[in-house]
């Protein structure tokens, strides 16, 4: 699997209250739309740049493009201060929670 877009950056601020359109298409290698997890991680963005205070959504299968699956969903923030996000898909655990996260199986976006 692999990332072949990150959907655009959010143009300005992100902003508590206001939606943020998230996209992610990914090429599964093969694998179906349900195999995988695709999921947004947002949060307060510290000095150092790394997300703290995290929550994160579930990003439904919304399309086929060429040989990428899209994911997405409107976001809306309910932190304010500095926010950003990150995006990541792992195998599908849904029906057996204690073997969620796989993080050695996780791969992440890669920043523009």
């Amino acid at each position: 699997m692999r990332f072949v877009d990150a959907g655009p950056e959010p143009t300005g601020s992100l902003v508590s209250g206001r939606a943020v359109a998230v996209r992610a298409a990914i090429d599964l290698a093969g694998l179906a739309p349900d195999d995988v997890r695709a999921e947004v991680v947002i949060g307060r963005v510290d000095s150092n740049g790394y997300l703290e205070e995290t929550e994160v959504l579930v990003l439904p299968f919304v399309e086929t493009a060429g040989a990428a699956a899209v994911f997405a969903k409107d976001i809306v923030p309910e932190r304010t201060g500095r926010l950003g996000y990150a995006l990541r898909v792992s195998p599908n655990h849904y029906d057996d929670p204690l073997t969620r996260p796989c993080a050695s199986l996780m791969k992440w976006s890669s920043p523009g």
